[in-house]
């Protein structure tokens, strides 16, 4: 097709079949489809290259920690108002519920038999729970596993109970680990109130919980969880409040509490073995006057 142009210049213009402007037509959509998606590809390489960790990243561990109580101790020793350990073997007096749970207790004092020996409002038993928490972290980094409270009623020294093992779990992926606990009573000599703390003591850390007489107190578990997946315990810090709000009624002792090395312990419980069971025959007819020893 010719037509004319300015000055007569004649411009020649070729018509394109339809077919072909279709063909070129989807090249041109060909070609940006193409360079769309190379950009896009290029963007998410970039962004799956940032989220990705570095090869020498610590591993990430998310779950919820549960602790149940376990094999109770019925042989150990109080600790007397001067000091001096008492070797005790409470195979058959002792008294205790909840093994096998978050929360246990212990001892007992019968109040009909000896009134008036407990200060009104003070229990007359020992009660221990753990409240695991919810986490997410890295691998060796400190967290609280959760939180021990204890409530230190009082109780005859023949219905106490010694120690237990707690057993913690933190879900998949992380290896469980059981920690040695150690309860340690003191007889009420109501020379301090510190001197009648009873203790709450985890092997393999030197700090200890002390909890005043009568009162309840709380303290974090802390812990960490190594590249391995294994779960391990490395602190314990008293917390200004109970979890009803309370004040949180004791201390946390820096240092190792006083208890025999096990085979000590058996053999001193050997000996008196045979007085437990006397006593255990002799409470029923005991009278009035004749007080049991209390922590």
């Amino acid at each position: 097709m010719t037509t004319g142009g300015p000055g007569g210049q004649a411009f020649s213009w070729q018509a394109v079949p339809s077919n072909e402007r279709h063909v070129r037509l989807g090249e041109r959509q060909a070609l940006m489809r193409w360079l769309l998606h190379g950009v896009l590809g290029v963007t998410c390489a970039g962004v799956l290259v940032v989220g990705l960790p570095s090869a020498g990243a610590a591993p990430l561990y998310t779950g919820t920690v549960a602790g149940t109580f376990l094999a109770p101790r019925l042989a150990g020793e109080v600790v007397n108002t001067d000091g001096s350990p008492v070797a005790l073997d409470n195979s058959l007096t002792a008294v205790h519920a909840g093994f096998g749970t978050p929360a246990v207790r212990w001892g007992f004092f019968d109040t009909v038999q000896f009134p008036g020996v407990i200060p009104p409002g003070v229990a007359t038993h020992i009660e221990l729970a753990f409240t695991g928490n919810a986490y997410s972290v890295e691998a060796g980094a400190d967290f609280v596993l959760g939180v021990f409270t204890y409530a230190n009623g009082a109780s005859s020294n023949e219905t106490l109970v010694f120690g237990a093992d707690l057993a913690l779990a933190a879900g998949p992926g992380v290896a469980p680990a059981t920690i040695a606990l150690r309860f340690v009573a003191t007889v009420n000599g109501q020379v301090s109130a510190l001197a009648d703390t009873d203790v709450l003591a985890i092997d393999g850390l030197a700090a200890t919980l002390n909890v005043f007489e009568g009162g309840t107190a709380s303290a974090a578990l802390v812990g960490r969880i190594d590249d391995a997946g294994q779960l391990g315990v490395s602190a314990l810090r008293l917390l200004p409040a109970n979890g009803d709000g309370s004040a949180s009624e004791g201390v946390i002792a820096r240092g190792p509490v006083r208890v025999p090395e096990p085979a000590t312990t058996r053999l001193l419980a050997a000996g008196a073995r045979a007085a437990a069971i006397a006593a255990a025959r002799r409470r029923r007819r005991a009278p009035a006057s004749a007080l049991p020893r209390v922590s």
